[in-house]
This record gives structure tokens, C-alpha cells and sequence, in this order.
């Protein structure tokens, strides 16, 4: 009889052996293989937690600015801020401007549906009107900031819903501050626009970090969350560790605020060892599968194993090759993926440099082109400067010789000739009128008293000149120094030439304010006029430049001079005309 014993222990001793070298392979595969994916995953939830706090940071500043705009809006409206100017001035009651206040704030309140409550105070701090929700006496003690800002604070409750209160200087003729209207806005659309994700926002206060839905800060300063939150009010992004949780922190754009989202280690980590666990599992599987395999052709294999013994070997030795080639190509992936991410940060690099060079050009051409437009005004100054000169000293010459010619004429012809005496005398007159209308605009070409009298007095003349129109002008000055340098005191002089020459050509108004004020080193000169205004985007558009070139000359004087120049008008408003440079003392 055959002996059966050495085929059947042999067979065990294989699936013995071949099992062990499987599970041994497998496991060396999965270990090789299964950490870097693990570690790419994970960074992979990391970066993904990252960008989603940089977007919701982006979505609370969209919303704030959308606010800011809003408040600014309200604060500036013209109707309400003329109301309250003759409030001040004691031509309006307080109650007739109460009155028409409430109209207009509840007006707004209507169309404004996450804006819940509105106060308007005066310059002394008392309420003028209220809407909406009462806001607490402590909120409103705020102080007043430049034209155009607007101070957040808060978080309050105001009839069960958490506000912020958005707070706005109301700024009069030539920069008078009239009071602050103070908005409380509801969060429940921020909420919503967030979701459940954000874990805590914040902003900075004059002392302290305010919190956003979070009921103890204090907890969250030990937890750790607080640091990250004060990285992203420092203007900071990134991904921090603490007491189990990872904490993805960023800025807000364009506000002192900053936002985090937290997760627990665990939850955030829970898709990669989802995913390693299903490669775990296939890697089981395929094991499961090459065992059973082995398992049923190791009976038929089991006396022919002697035989064919060189064969596996070979076999062996073929799937470990493979193995090492999947490795080494993986190796090489991973190097030329480290080639290409060191190509890319080299074109970064470049494309930066190429950045800074191209900003250094525009500014070499922004300050060629001012370096043009002071040219071509101290051109045109020199002209009028020589034109003024030839009329007054050689065209005046001659016209004060023919007149006096025509003077020596006339007492030479006899009383008789009336008829030419009569003509002569005429002809003087013209000739006398002749000089005084070359006189006007020599002075309009270049005011003499500009260089004697200075700028306050040399204005003041002009006005006089264009009230002799018709027109009635109101003049407001405010800490102008005596002295400034020639060039801004030309400049300004013009300016305000050029706008009151546009207002009598144009405007067709009754009525012009001329503020001029220093504040803060800065000189404001704005020109306001009740007249019939325009479309100033639609003219530009619809019109050549010759059309405007007042407008356009008013610009480049205050460019030239470091400053900024606002024009705000609109068809049945009027307009006003704001440009503001920075003083200079004469002699720096």
C-alpha cells in the first residue's frame, strides 16, 4: 500500500509555513503602505478643517462690511443731517426735527429686516429719535470717530435676540460733528450664513476679547482655544493641538475679529481610519482568499511538492520582485512629486519677484506722472503769471497813452467841433473801460493779493467778487494758520475758483456753503451748492475730458498735493465738492 502519511503532514507543514509567510507579507505590505496613507489623510483633514474656517472668516467679513455699509448709508443721509444742522442752529425745533427723524429711521427699520433697533443721539449725547428695540444707556456711551467710521461693539441681547451695535458719527458742514447713530443689528442671519461649525468668534475691544457664542470664556482659555483665537486676532491662520482637540484658527478681513472651529481628535480623524480600516480589510480578504486557495490546491500539490519545490521558489522570488518594483515606483512618485512642489515654490518665488518689480515700476510711473501734472500746472501758473504781466504793464501802457492822447486831442479842437470832441471823449470811455476789464483778468490770471494778503483774505475778495453775481454764498473758516506754503495756498485758491466758476455755469444755484477747516494736520475745503447736481459716473462716460476739465484740474491739484478730492453729487441734490491735503507749515 502507498504511504499517505508524508503527502497529508507535508501538506499541513506548507499551509503551516505558507500561512505564516502571508500573514508576514501582508503585514510588512500594510505596514509599508498603510502609515504614510494614514499621515497623508490625516494632514488631508487638517488642511479641509483649515480652509473651511479662512471661508467662514471670509463670510463673517462680508458680512460686517455689507453692515458697515448700511450704517454709513443711514448716518449720511442729507435730509436728516440738514434737519439736525438747523436744530443746532435754532432755526428747527427739537420736536419738528424728532418728528421727521422718526419718519425716516422707521422708514429704514422697514426696509433694513435684520436691523432691530435705531437711536440717533446729538452732539451733547442725548436721544434725538428712537425705533425698534430699546437699546441700554451704558451701550450708547460711545465715542465719535472720523467721517465715515464706524465702531462695532457688543455682543448684547436686546428682546431675546444677540446683537451688535454699529456705531456712526453724523458729520455736518465742514466736518462739524452733529451726533452718532448707534444700529443694533441681529446675528441670526451670521449664525445661519456660519452653521454649527464655528466654534467660537471674537473680536478685539479697547481691553478685552469679546466672545461669541461661548458661555465660558474662561473654560475656553484653559482649554486652550483662546490662544488660537488671539493668534487670528494678531491676523494669523493656521492649525494648533489642545487637550485632544485640533483647533483650525483665521482672521476676519478687514476687522479686528477672529474665528475658530474645533474638532475632537477623534471625529476629525475618524474618515482616515475609516479609510485604513477598508484597506485593512481588503488587504483580509485577499489574505482570506490566498489562504483558501492554497488550502485546496495543496491536496492535488502535495505529492508533486518534492518535485516542483525549485518552481515555487521561482514563483516566490518573481512576486517579491513585483513587490519591490510597486515600491520603488511608489519611492520615485514620491520624489518627483518633492521635484515638482520645489518647481512650484521656484515659480512662486519668481512670480513674486516679477510682483515686487512691476509695483516698483508703477510707482516710478505714478510718481513720473505726478512729477508731469506739477509741471504742467506750474506751467500754466508761469503763463497766466506772464500774460497777467504783458497786460498790466505793456497792453495797460499802451491804453493809458492812447488815452491820454485822445485826452490832448480833444483840448486841442475847438469848442465848436462839439461833434468831435464828443467822439473823442467817447473814444476815452471805452478806452478806460478797455483797462479796467484788462485789470479783472490780469487779477483772475494771478491775484496780487495772494502773495501780499494770503490765502483767507485773497479768498474772501473772490467771494466777494462772485456775490456781486447774485449768488449768496455763506464762507465758514476754522483754524486756518495765517501763513501756508505757496503752493498749497495756490492750490487751494484755484480749487476753490474752478468750483465756484462751475457752480455759476453750471449749477444754476442759489445758494453755496464754502467750509474750510484744519483738523488733524489736515486742511478740508468743500464747496456745497443747492443747485440742480449731475450724474458725475454718466457725464464721465458720456462726455470728452474738455467737458469737465475744471473737475479734472481740481483733482490733479489735490493729487499733486498728496491729498484726495470727493465729488458727490446727483441730479435735484446739488453738489459738493470735498478735497482734503495734508498741511505743510511753511518753510518745512
Amino acid at each position: 500500500m502507498p504511504n499517505t502519511t508524508l503527502p497529508d503532514a507535508l501538506r499541513r507543514r506548507l499551509l503551516i509555513y505558507a500561512a505564516a509567510a502571508l500573514l508576514l507579507m501582508a503585514a510588512w505590505v500594510a505596514g509599508t503602505v498603510s502609515l504614510p496613507l494614514l499621515e497623508n489623510w490625516k494632514d488631508l483633514e487638517k488642511t479641509n478643517l483649515l480652509y473651511k474656517a479662512q471661508f467662514k472668516a471670509q463670510v463673517v467679513g462680508e458680512w460686517l462690511s455689507r453692515h458697515r455699509h448700511l450704517a454709513r448709508q443711514f448716518a449720511a443721509r442729507t435730509e436728516m443731517r440738514q434737519k439736525q444742522e438747523a436744530l443746532r442752529r435754532g432755526e428747527k425745533t427739537r420736536k419738528e426735527v424728532a418728528a421727521f427723524l422718526d419718519r425716516t429711521t422707521r422708514e429704514f427699520l422697514r426696509q433694513a429686516s435684520d436691523v432691530i433697533g435705531l437711536i440717533r443721539l446729538d452732539a451733547q449725547g442725548r436721544a434725538i429719535v428712537a425705533a425698534g428695540a430699546r437699546i441700554p444707556r451704558e451701550q450708547l456711551s460711545l465715542p465719535a470717530s472720523g467721517p465715515g467710521k464706524v465702531r462695532i461693539s457688543g455682543p448684547l441681547e436686546l428682546d431675546g435676540v444677540l446683537c451688535l451695535l454699529f456705531s456712526t458719527p453724523v458729520i455736518g458742514q465742514g466736518g462739524a460733528y452733529l451726533g452718532v447713530d448707534v444700529m443694533a443689528v441681529g446675528t441670526e442671519e451670521l449664525r445661519t450664513l456660519l452653521g454649527e461649525e464655528v466654534t467660537a468668534l471674537g473680536m478685539a475691544s479697547e481691553n478685552a476679547t469679546r466672545w461669541f457664542w461661548i458661555n465660558d470664556s474662561g473654560a475656553m482659555e484653559e482649554s486652550g482655544l483662546g490662544n488660537a483665537l488671539h493668534l487670528s486676532l494678531h491676523g494669523e491662520s493656521g492649525i494648533t493641538h489642545t487637550q485632544g482637540r485640533v483647533v483650525a484658527y483665521a482672521p476676519v478681513p478687514a476687522a479686528a475679529w477672529g474665528l475658530i472651529i474645533s474638532m475632537e481628535t477623534a471625529d476629525l480623524y475618524a474618515p482616515a481610519w475609516t479609510n485604513l480600516h477598508v484597506m485593512f480589510g481588503y488587504v483580509g480578504l485577499v489574505y482570506a482568499l490566498c489562504l483558501a486557495g492554497f488550502l485546496i490546491l495543496s491536496r492535488p500539490l502535495a505529492g508533486k511538492i518534492l518535485i516542483h519545490t525549485h518552481e515555487l521558489e521561482e514563483n516566490i522570488a518573481a512576486k517579491t520582485r513585483q513587490l519591490q518594483e510597486e515600491l520603488a515606483a511608489r519611492i520615485r512618485a514620491e520624489r518627483d512629486l518633492e521635484v515638482a512642489r520645489d518647481e512650484l515654490e521656484d515659480r512662486v518665488r519668481s512670480r513674486t519677484c516679477s510682483l515686487a518689480e512691476a509695483n516698483m515700476a508703477l510707482r516710478e510711473e505714478q510718481t513720473r506722472r505726478k512729477e508731469l501734472s506739477r509741471e504742467l500746472i506750474n506751467m500754466l501758473e508761469e503763463i497766466r503769471l506772464t500774460i497777467s504781466r504783458d497786460l498790466h504793464d505793456h497792453t495797460g501802457q499802451l491804453l493809458t497813452t492812447l488815452r491820454l492822447t485822445l485826452e490832448a486831442v480833444r483840448g486841442k479842437l475847438r469848442q465848436e467841433d462839439y461833434s468831435s470832441v464828443e467822439r473823442l471823449h467817447a473814444a476815452g470811455e471805452i478806452v478806460k473801460t478797455i483797462q479796467h476789464t484788462l485789470k479783472d483778468i490780469a487779477k483772475g490770471l494771478r491775484p496780487p493779493c495772494l502773495d501780499y494778503l494770503g490765502l483767507l483774505p485773497s479768498l474772501e475778495n473772490m467771494l466777494d467778487e462772485y456775490r456781486q453775481t447774485g449768488l449768496k454764498i455763506i464762507f465758514f473758516h476754522k483754524d486756518i494758520p495765517e501763513t501756508l506754503d505757496k503752493e498749497r495756498a495756490l492750490a487751494l485758491y484755484r480749487i476753490a475758483q474752478e468750483a465756484l466758476t462751475n457752480v455759476l455755469r453750471h449749477a444754476e444755484a442759489h445758494t453755496v456753503h464754502v467750509n474750510f477747516t484744519l483738523q488733524n494736520t489736515m486742511l478740508t475745503l468743500s464747496i456745497e451748492d443747492d443747485g440742480r447736481g449731475f450724474d458725475a459716473e454718466a457725464m464721465t462716460q458720456r462726455r470728452g475730458p474738455m467737458d469737465h476739465l475744471g473737475l479734472t484740474l481740481i483733482r490733479e491739484r489735490a493729487t499733486l498735493l498728496d491729498g484726495d478730492c470727493i465729488i458727490d453729487s446727483f441730479p435735484g441734490r446739488g453738489t459738493q465738492i470735498i478735497v482734503q491735503i495734508p498741511n505743510v507749515p511753511e518753510g518745512t
